[in-house]
């Protein structure tokens, strides 16, 4: 079964809802305003997580957006894009632009945005999509962009520093919530153990050397930071041209991905290839 976060957690808060209760408590402060506000940080990056860290990031730190999911045996496959099943993934600034295009919301005319649209595309095209975007008023924003970044997910703990760093009194609605990483870490394992434990394992990567759906598989094996952002690639090389050999949708998934993490975050093409059946379904 898909991960269990949704706009009921209480580790999270809506886009839409924060600058509702941001602006609740500032005079003369419109949530329009602070919507625009919280549209920059997106877009440049302030919301997200320090990439120089360690260790994985946890769910609980990352942006979640709510899109197409991937393929599973618990559902039904080959839906159209509008009508089939949707979870929230861990996302950055890059993936909710890409999102943007896919659902024809970028503001303004689209033949402008060629740079970002067009495959293959520079990273320094990306880099200057994400400014413009960051720096676009949201009032020119369509409506189906507004609805997007309204409904992004943002951890309340992580909105809450990024306040005080700007020296803005948060309220208190956007204290993080009490459960600690221990009793989160332990129901995430314990939800692991169970029968789905076979559906999320596409989640999860590996060591080359190790076998991903071995004795460690069970208790939740750490993924790499950018597992859901390398799914997501691989749906779209797939959809674009099934024809590709597995190989060559790792290879290319892998090098995409490298443009937006560091390579120690990113699963080799071995990993991505061997984890291809779960990803695009059994019958690709």
């Amino acid at each position: 079964m898909p991960a269990n976060i949704s706009p009921l957690d209480d580790r999270f808060i809506s886009i839409k809802a924060a600058a509702a209760e941001i602006a609740r408590t500032r005079k003369n402060v419109s949530e329009e305003a602070v919507m625009d506000l919280l549209k920059h940080a997106i877009f440049v990056g302030e919301l997200e997580p320090p990439r120089d860290r360690p260790d994985r990031t946890p769910d609980e730190e990352l942006l979640q957006l709510k899109i197409e999911a991937p393929r599973r045996d618990c559902y039904i496959n080959g839906l159209p894009l509008d009508a089939g099943p949707e979870e929230y993934f861990g996302v950055g600034a890059f993936t909710i632009a890409e999102i943007l295009d896919e659902r024809d919301a970028l503001p303004g005319p689209r033949e402008k945005w060629v740079e970002f649209t067009q495959r293959p595309r520079a990273w320094s095209a990306v880099e200057r999509t994400l400014v413009t975007l960051a720096y676009i008023p949201i009032t020119a924003y369509p409506p189906t962009a507004k609805d997007i970044l309204g409904g992004v997910l943002a951890p309340k703990k992580r909105l809450r520093d990024w306040m005080v760093g700007k020296g803005i009194e948060p309220p208190d609605s956007l204290k993080p919530a009490r459960r600690d990483e221990d009793d989160w870490e332990a129901t995430r394992r314990a939800d692991s153990n169970g029968a789905d434990s076979a559906a999320r394992s596409e989640f999860e990567s590996a060591d080359d050397d190790e076998d991903p759906f071995g004795s460690e598989a069970g208790r939740g094996r750490p993924r790499k930071r950018s597992w859901s952002r390398v799914v997501a690639l691989v749906r779209q090389l797939h959809s674009a041209s099934p024809q590709l050999k597995f190989s060559t949708l790792a290879q290319d998934a892998r090098k995409a991905a490298l443009k937006e993490f560091d390579e120690m975050d990113v699963p080799s093409a071995k990993t991505i290839e061997r984890h291809m059946k779960s990803i695009i379904g059994p019958e690709a």
